[in-house]
This record gives structure tokens, C-alpha cells and sequence, in this order.
């Protein structure tokens, strides 16, 4: 009969559903030979994965392990697309290396276990290796009867959004503002001129910051605020001209300094 050694939940808010389904766990070769040799079974069942064990009694298994392999971790490789990890995940920008969990360390085992990462440089020169996980037999036999319970958790990246306008038709725009409809407003729009020198009018999101996400959550609109005739008390009505702009899937990170720090940020073009 298998029973669990440990299972580790994968999450990740990028992703709808919390959990960090672009990631797969790769035992290393140390850690592929111990599998073999005890006949070890891998299983992933949505973000949680696990290892198991034959017998009854995991405690003795692990404790031969533990014997046999003095001091030595169950490495297991977290393998995911850089790029898109490096873009999405909250991480310094300026930082280009592996992250690094260990389960020595962690706190007492109750309930599940949250690891912290470790930021470190590449210490592993394998494709889509975005960092690993030491698990050591020694830390699961402290669990007792309890099936050891961890989690890695990634926060998406929040940055700033700027909208560039460009009106390449004949209307002629009065008040134009992107909003949401919860009333939350980008700041007014200010002029803008493209690289190629087309100009525009771009509408920065100031201080406020959003996260990426697989479905983003964020949805805003193009408006035009026009002022009506004096018969109607020169009141000001808005025109909806584009529902549902675009939001930053793959819209290269920019940064600059403002007010003593890094301003991170990408821009959307828009046309009418």
C-alpha cells in the first residue's frame, strides 16, 4: 500500500484559479535514483503534488532514507517558461537567477507549511529551470503520524498602465477619459508623441497599480465627455467609444525613476 510521504501545493495569484498549473516538478538525478531505488511514486492532481512511499509506515521508510542518505535533500527542479515567470511574478526587476525553497528551517509542522524562497543566482544550467526545492527526510520525520503539508506561493507583479490615444479618424474628442465602471479613473490625458512621431494623448494610471493576470480583472473603457446644449442646462453626458480596452498580455516592462524610486510600467496603444 502507497502511502504519502508529503505533498507540496503550487500556487500562484497570476493564474484564475490560484494555482501554478505552468509548473512541473522534476526530480534531480541524486533524487531519481533514490526514487528508483525505493520505489517512490510521483503524483500531481492540480497544484498539489506528492510523493509517495510503499508500506504502511512511512515514519520507517523515511527514517531508512534519512540513514542511507545522511544530510542529503530530495531535490526536485521547478520547471516553468522563464520569460512568462519572470514577467508575471512579483520579483525584483533587476534580478536574474533561481529561486530556492528548503524545508529546513521551516516553522513547526502545523497544518500546511508556507516556504519561503530564497533569491539566488543560477546554480542549475537546465532548460525552463526556474528554481527548486531541497526536501529533506529528516524535517518530514518530525511531522510524526501527520502527512507533511507545504506550499510555494508566487504574488503576481503589479506595475502602472498607460494608455496612448491615437485618433486617426475625423472625430473630434471634447473630454476624452478612460475610466472603469466603478468610476475609477485614469489621470487626464496629456500630449504624447510616438516614437514614429505620431501624436496622441496618453493616460497614465498615476499611482495606482495592477496586477497581471491569466484573466485580467481589470476592464476599462474609452469615453468621451461632451457638454450639452444650454437648452438642456449645459449639462455633460458621457459617450462610450471603446468597451473593454485591451490590457497588457505581452507588453514589454519599462521602468523609470519617480519620486526616489522605480516606476514600472507598460503601455497599451489604442486607435480610432
Amino acid at each position: 500500500m502507497n502511502k504519502p510521504l508529503f505533498t507540496l501545493e503550487l500556487l500562484h495569484s497570476y493564474y484564475s484559479d490560484g494555482t501554478f498549473n505552468d509548473c512541473r516538478l522534476s526530480a534531480d538525478a541524486a533524487t531519481a535514483q533514490i526514487i528508483q531505488r525505493f520505489q517512490l511514486l510521483q503524483n500531481r492532481q492540480g497544484g498539489v503534488a506528492s510523493l509517495y512511499g510503499r508500506g504502511n509506515n512511512p515514519q520507517d521508510l523515511l527514517q531508512y532514507i534519512s540513514m542511507q542518505y545522511p544530510d542529503q535533500p530530495l531535490r526536485f527542479v521547478l520547471l516553468s517558461d522563464t520569460q512568462k515567470f519572470s514577467r508575471v511574478t512579483d520579483l525584483p526587476l533587476s534580478w536574474a537567477g533561481q529561486v530556492i525553497f528548503k524545508t529546513q528551517g521551516a516553522d513547526a509542522p502545523t497544518g500546511t507549511i508556507t516556504l519561503l524562497p530564497t533569491l539566488s543566482d543560477n546554480v542549475l544550467y537546465q532548460d525552463s529551470a526556474i528554481g527548486f526545492i531541497d526536501v529533506y527526510p529528516s524535517d518530514l520525520l518530525t511531522w510524526g503520524s501527520q502527512t507533511p503539508s507545504y506550499q510555494i506561493a508566487f504574488n503576481a507583479r503589479k506595475i502602472h498602465w498607460y494608455y496612448h490615444l491615437f485618433n486617426r479618424g475625423e472625430m473630434v474628442l471634447q473630454n476624452p477619459l478612460i475610466s472603469d465602471d466603478e468610476g475609477l479613473q485614469f489621470e487626464a490625458p496629456l500630449p504624447f508623441v510616438s516614437d514614429n512621431g505620431e501624436q496622441g494623448l496618453s493616460f497614465s494610471s498615476g499611482d495606482k497599480t495592477f496586477a497581471f493576470a491569466q484573466i485580467p480583472k481589470q476592464q476599462f473603457n474609452l469615453s468621451d465627455r461632451l457638454r450639452t446644449t444650454l437648452e438642456n442646462d449645459g449639462q455633460e453626458i458621457e459617450k462610450n467609444l471603446i468597451k473593454g480596452l485591451p490590457t497588457p498580455v505581452a507588453n514589454p516592462i519599462k521602468f523609470t525613476n519617480k519620486n526616489e524610486g522605480k516606476y514600472v510600467y507598460t503601455e497599451i496603444n489604442i486607435f480610432l
